[in-house]
């Protein structure tokens, strides 16, 4: 095999709560973190030892000239260190095509990274487990762990305790991209600074879970970070959701994707076609079971 193409699902957050600061200054997060049915598609050739390039190409298959193909790409970091940790004499070239808005909270970029590690494991036969590639995943970014395991799964610390838990019953979400994206540091630092007024309970949205109980999980989820990381469109776009039936909306992660979780699909596609008239992208979702898997 010459080359492999995955895809590498995006993910939202059901609930995110943060915990206090680690060591280093980090924030200690618990969180219940969902894949759903938005791929990064990511594409490794063979190439000979020494070689490492890639290219990015926007979901019209158009290049996109705006995104870094060195080092500062989170995608050519995770090749890099896959060479280097496994010791595989040979290099690769990856085309990463994108499909999740930057700074949308959807880990576009962990993916990404997800996506090649994944991938190179199977192209050059190295037989990590998913454990180590977990590991390896750590020292790229804090969801990256999380986007190799996939599926539903409660995820603590910096984000690499990731625990498999039970799956979200069948829904449709509706993720909605505001015309500006969010910082994480700045969002974290008016976390920081302001606190919040709401604290999900991680603890009954796990047990929602266990239990299958859609309409208790909708009850319980919520963003710790949502009032420190909304922009300026956040409070319009949920409150569309919810005026469509919305069980629940909210940020997911650091934001600035906005979602909201539907039972029912006439509502579901009422909702994005309403957001479509102010705001692009806006996504009609499935949850996804898995992490990254190979196509074609």
């Amino acid at each position: 095999m010459e080359r492999i193409t995955i895809h590498a699902p995006a993910k939202v957050n059901l609930a995110l709560e943060v915990c206090g600061l680690l060591p280093g200054g980090f924030h200690e997060l618990d969180m219940i973190m969902q894949a759903v049915t938005l791929y990064e598609t990511v594409t490794i050739e063979k190439r000979p030892a020494g070689e490492l390039a890639m290219e990015c190409r926007a979901a019209d298959g158009s290049l996109a000239a705006d995104i870094p193909t060195d080092s500062r790409n989170l995608a050519w970091r995770a090749a890099r260190l896959f060479l280097d940790e496994t010791g595989i004499g040979a290099g690769v070239f990856l085309t990463v095509t994108k499909a999740v808005p930057s700074q949308a909270g959807m880990a576009g970029g962990s993916a990404d990274a997800a996506g090649v590690l994944v991938g190179m494991n199977l192209l050059f036969d190295a037989g990590l487990t998913r454990e180590q590639l977990c590991r390896m995943g750590e020292k790229l970014g804090s969801d990256v762990p999380f986007c190799i395991v996939g599926g539903t799964a409660r995820v603590q610390g910096r984000g690499e305790r990731v625990t498999p838990i039970a799956p979200l019953p069948h829904c449709l979400l509706v993720a909605v991209m505001p015309h500006t994206g969010s910082s994480t540091p700045q969002g974290f630092a008016r976390y920081d600074q302001y606190g919040s007024p709401f604290h999900p309970d991680v603890d009954a949205c796990a047990a929602a879970l266990a239990a299958q109980d859609l309409a208790a999980l909708c009850k319980n989820a919520g963003n710790a970070l949502q009032t420190a990381c909304a922009t300026g469109e956040t409070q319009s776009i949920l409150d569309t959701l919810r005026a469509h039936g919305a069980a629940a909306a909210l940020l997911t992660g650091t934001g600035a994707v906005t979602y909201g979780i539907f039972t029912d699909k006439s509502a579901a596609e009422a909702a994005a076609e309403e957001l479509r008239r102010s705001f692009a992208p806006v996504f009609v979702l499935k949850p996804e079971n898995r992490g990254p898997f190979a196509v074609g």
